[in-house]
């Protein structure tokens, strides 16, 4: 099995003993593909000029299939950038994203209303 990391947890609580609480494995990968999804590209560009998604500049535009495609590109292309990552399927059902990702060791993570 693929070691997924561990990192700070973005959700902002703070853990029993009241530290700052860590997130590990399949959940840390969780949120760092929803952390690159919700970065606008180019926030980063001292680390990487790639990290991040260009959501923000599809706002406004109409909500056309071809804009789908073309937000869910952005996104499936981003995510692929982790090396924790194989495979990527993002999909708009009825006003939501979910984003189907299989991971290097063959996992299925399932996130739905990924894109907010």
């Amino acid at each position: 099995m693929v070691d997924f990391g561990t990192d700070i947890n973005s959700d902002g609580r703070l853990s029993s003993n009241g530290q700052i609480s860590l997130i590990s494995d399949r959940d840390n990968l969780i949120q760092a593909i929803k952390n690159r999804i919700r970065t606008y590209k180019g926030t980063y560009s001292f680390i990487d000029s790639n990290y991040g998604t260009l959501i923000k500049e599809m706002v406004g535009y109409d909500n056309t299939d071809v804009n789908r495609q073309i937000l869910c590109l952005d996104v499936e292309t981003n995510v692929l950038q982790d090396k924790r990552i194989a495979k990527t399927g993002c999909n708009y059902n009825n006003g939501y994203y979910d984003l189907k990702v299989i991971t290097v060791d063959n996992d299925e993570i399932i996130l739905e209303d990924v894109i907010i």
